[in-house]
């Protein structure tokens, strides 16, 4: 416990304090484990709900004041009321650390410190709307009528007479916005504000919603991408077009203002009602408009929800509520709506609702708390597209977090004889289209983006290009530097402020993944090891992994990109920024990176056991490669002799000065994705001689070249060195004229050869260029050739008595070292209890 508070209802005296602990988590009624730095003021009054005090007093709706008050001041049977008592309220929205916690705010012992005043369930307080956002207003769920619901005709004129309509704003209006860097075109908004998503140029995406959605009446569109893929865009391109069409746009999301925070209810009826006022207000509200500017355009009605029109909307709400209206009028207002509109939206079928950040209203907004007649929480998400799906209309919704469940759930809502269509594949930017949207809006003479180094993590998803356009008109305002310096600041600005919000969402998934070794969290932890091993070491290359509910969060933390082929959608990790943000919030959770990555792989050759030996064998060949990380920082001799003992025999000079220091591994397929110059096994080679960025990986190449693994280290400018490897499995030790084949895979001389060392008549070009590459320009000084051979070399020599003897053990053959590694040396090469796992599975 850190320490517990002393709590006094209204209307009752000291006699009745209840003291309530609080430790260092919590668990709220989700069964979700909340620490105390994440504890706030409404969990709080979620504790005090359960307490037996509470309970007996039948008080389901409170306000809480903090207090500091000796028990000592107070009188033991008077009866204390907010009069007697003044204190500061505790906002739900607020961190309960904020108010007390366990150092310089620690409540004093023998004082009172918390006034609850129970307050009716039937009021709420109001609220007032966020730019943008979807305005939750507090509802009496049933009214009394102050007068009869007018027909729309009549509504309209009286609405006209109350709500004074601004004529919708334009974009481009500020010439000298950004300064040296101004060009043309940049969307701006009201007050000066940068809006990349009002660009007139329309997405690939944004076009197909256009063509499919100008002829459908009762269409449904999920767009399902990770945040700042494009996705509100999109939705801003169906009307920002020239040939575009009218959309109703919700954006849900949170309020800052805290007195905006729901209590617990269990009115199923609520969300219907909040939803179907402010669908009825959007819809009187572009009436309105097209009757007072006839001539208004998609985009113009667009731009007035966004600037402006929310203080009217919010006034036809209130207008709606002074009228009584219950759920049955506002969908009687709306289909007369919908029928008066019909033949004014000459290029559409229907009218189209998009509701975006649409997980926010799936799951987040009231906090948790509200509940539907079952008692189970529930978000707006649902009761919004019920009422959406009594009309006539086509709905797009954007969101992060359409789980497989969430998403046949929202199918299921969508009503008889209608599918919803995914919209998952939306597109990235490489290196070169960055520089070329940057330069489309803004005038980058005299600037170098590419000589920056935080600029290779702008390629990927579009917000990092449209936040830098901002940042650089931002930094411009206020700098005196060259525009080189402002560029540069803009860049590491943009950079470090969406890694910080990645990292932040993704270190609440690594929490509550790893908080506690149990099942539930199983597979979100083996889903979380697979993306650290991915990132560390192949960056962020894996092979397609099916989305399911707990990959799901990857995508909606902002690491992991949502794609589809087909009907199977899976997510992928490829911005350099997301693989950066993921090695450091994940490498924490081990000792060395190669523990998850050994791990892994025994893990899946224990899966394998019982499967084909070509199965076993690929993976046999990734541990070798992956314990040998492990001895990264060491020069040949060093790690011979710790294989093998300090008693070796005298071993070449250069062993003494080359490292070992692989990074990673990949075979061409892998590495042709992050270099596309990348061709054949050559081209492989010759960047590994030229220190590419592949100079600290182990090349596994075509089974025509021989050796598993090929890694080649500089010793200097013109001259290196090779670590070959061979890992095979066998049934019985290895003998007879196998020995040379094998001992031959690992020869630099004899790679495009066959196995009896002729030469491969199919393999002759591209041996030849091997050759130049290899020779032309450099010197190879030796090769440390390392068979791993399971389970071993037998004793006995060779079937042909011309060649000489290899009986495993270690030696040196010329300027090469050969080593064998079999079943009694495991030990020596991996952990104690790794090689014990191995000798079990492989035997």
């Amino acid at each position: 416990m850190l320490f517990s508070l002393n709590c006094l209802v209204s209307e009752q005296t000291p006699n009745d304090i209840l003291n309530v602990p609080i430790g260092e988590s919590f668990t709220s009624e989700g069964k979700v484990n909340i620490k105390f730095t994440d504890m706030n003021v409404a969990n709080f009054k979620e504790q005090l709900y359960r307490t037996k005090e509470v309970k007996k007093a039948n008080i389901t709706k409170m306000n809480i004041y903090k207090v500091e008050l000796e028990l000592d001041s107070l009188e033991d049977d008077k009866t204390y009321t907010k009069d007697d008592i003044n204190g500061t309220i505790m906002k739900p929205g607020h961190d309960l650390n904020e108010y007390f916690n366990d150092a310089e705010k620690k409540p004093k012992k023998s004082y009172l410190h918390i006034f609850i005043i129970p307050t009716p369930t039937a009021t709420r307080q109001k609220r007032h709307a966020d730019s943008e956002s979807v305005d939750i207003e507090f509802v009496d769920t049933k009214p009394k009528r102050k007068k009869d619901i007018p027909t729309l005709e009549s509504l309209i004129v009286d609405l006209e007479e109350k709500i004074p309509l601004d004529r919708p704003p334009e974009l481009y209006s500020i010439s000298n916005i950004a300064g040296r860097f101004y060009k043309r075109d940049i969307p701006i908004s009201s007050r000066e504000y940068v809006d990349m998503r009002l660009d007139v140029k329309t997405t690939d995406t944004g076009r197909k919603l256009i063509n499919d959605l100008k002829n459908e009446t009762k269409a449904c569109y999920l767009l399902y991408a990770v945040s700042g893929a494009g996705k509100t865009r999109a939705i801003f391109d169906m009307s920002m077009n020239e040939n575009g069409i009218y959309v109703v746009y919700v954006e849900c999301r949170p309020s800052s203002d805290i007195n905006r925070d729901y209590e617990p209810t269990a009115d199923h009826n609520f969300a219907q009602l909040v939803a179907s006022i402010e669908f009825t207000a959007r819809v009187l509200y572009l009436i309105l408009l097209k009757k007072k500017f006839p001539g208004i355009t998609p985009r113009d009605y667009l731009l007035s929800q966004l600037n402006g029109g929310q203080e009217c909307i919010a006034n036809i709400r209130n207008e709606l509520r002074l009228f009584g209206c219950d759920f049955d009028d506002l969908i009687s207002i709306i289909s007369s709506a919908l029928r008066h509109l019909k033949d004014k939206l000459p290029s559409q079928k229907s009218l189209i609702f998009a509701i975006d950040e649409s997980n926010v209203a799936s799951n987040k907004l009231f906090s948790g708390y509200f509940r539907n007649i079952n008692n189970n929480p529930r978000g707006l998400l649902t009761p919004m597209i019920e009422i959406l799906r009594l009309f006539e209309i086509s709905i797009v919704i954007a969101g992060t977090a359409f789980t497989l469940k969430q998403g046949s759930n929202i199918q299921r809502d969508i009503g008889k004889g209608s599918k919803a269509k995914y919209i998952i594949n939306f597109n990235t930017t490489a290196s070169k289209g960055v520089k070329a949207y940057i330069m489309r809006y803004l005038e980058l003479s005299d600037c170098k983006i590419d000589d920056i180094e935080d600029s290779k993590y702008l390629v990927g998803r579009p917000r990092l290009m449209a936040r830098l356009i901002k940042e650089i008109i931002n930094a411009e305002k206020v700098s005196q530097e060259n525009k080189q310096m402002v560029l540069e600041y803009a860049v590491n600005k943009t950079v470090q402020s969406i890694k910080n919000d990645m990292m932040d969402h993704l270190e609440v998934i690594v929490n509550k993944a790893y908080e506690k070794e149990d099942w539930e969290n199983a597979e979100l932890r083996k889903i979380l090891m697979t993306l650290f091993i991915n990132c560390w070491f192949f960056d962020g290359y894996v092979s397609k992994s099916e989305i399911d509910d707990d990959s799901a969060k990857l995508v909606d933390c902002g690491i992991a990109s949502l794609k589809s082929d087909k009907d199977e959608k899976f997510w992928q990790v490829k911005e350099p920024l997301a693989i950066d943000v993921v090695k450091i919030v994940l490498r924490s959770q081990y000792n060395k990176p190669t523990e998850p990555l050994i791990e892994k792989l025994l893990y899946e050759l224990r899966q394998s056991a019982y499967y084909s030996n070509i199965s076993k064998g690929f993976i046999w060949e990734y541990l070798v490669i992956g314990r040998l990380m492990d001895f990264n920082g060491k020069t040949v001799s060093e790690f011979v002799n710790e294989i093998y003992g300090d008693d070796q025999p005298h071993m070449p000079d250069w062993a003494g000065e080359a490292i070992i220091d692989i990074e990673s591994y990949g075979d061409l397929k892998m590495l042709s994705r992050l270099d596309a110059k990348l061709k054949d096994d050559v081209d492989v080679i010759e960047s590994l001689l030229y220190e590419s960025k592949f100079s600290k990986y182990m090349f596994k190449p075509g089974h025509l070249v021989r050796p598993d693994g090929i890694y080649i280290r500089k010793l200097d400018r013109v001259t290196y060195w090779t670590l070959l490897i061979s890992a095979k499995m066998y049934t019985d030790k290895l003998s007879g004229t196998d020995v040379n084949d094998d001992q031959r895979s690992t020869n630099w001389n004899l790679l495009y050869h066959k196995k009896n060392g002729e030469a491969n008549p199919k393999c002759y070009k591209k041996k030849e260029r091997l050759n130049d590459v290899c020779h032309k320009d450099f010197t190879c000084k030796g090769s440390l050739r390392i068979h791993y051979i399971f389970p071993g070399v037998a004793k006995g020599c060779t079937s042909n008595q011309s060649e000489p003897s290899i009986r495993g053990g270690c030696y040196t053959e010329n300027n090469d070292i050969i080593m064998y590694i079999d079943e009694e040396l495991l030990e020596h090469y991996f952990k104690k209890e790794d090689a014990d796992i191995l000798k079990k599975i492989l035997t």
